[in-house]
C-alpha cells in the first residue's frame, strides 16, 4: 500500500499535539485518515515498465554474489 506525500508525517504531527512525546501511530489512525486508493498507471509508466521487464528477460537474472 502507498501512502500520498505528507500523510504520516502530518499524522504524526496531529498525534504529538495531543499525546505524550512518543506513541506509535496506530493502523486505525492510517485508516481514518481516508487514503485514496491506488490510481493505474498511466500509459507512459506502463511503456516504461514493458521496457524494463523486456529488458529483464534479455539479460537474465543478475549472476549471485560471491560465486566461483
Amino acid at each position: 500500500m502507498g501512502f500520498p506525500p505528507g500523510l504520516l508525517p502530518e499524522l504524526v504531527r496531529e498525534r504529538l499535539k495531543t499525546d505524550a512525546p512518543y506513541s506509535p501511530l496506530s493502523p486505525l489512525d492510517v485508516e481514518r485518515a481516508a487514503v485514496p486508493p491506488p490510481q493505474p498507471p498511466d500509459a507512459y509508466l506502463a511503456a516504461r515498465l514493458d521496457k524494463f521487464h523486456a529488458e529483464l528477460r534479455v539479460r537474465g537474472p543478475p549472476a549471485a554474489a560471491g560465486g566461483p
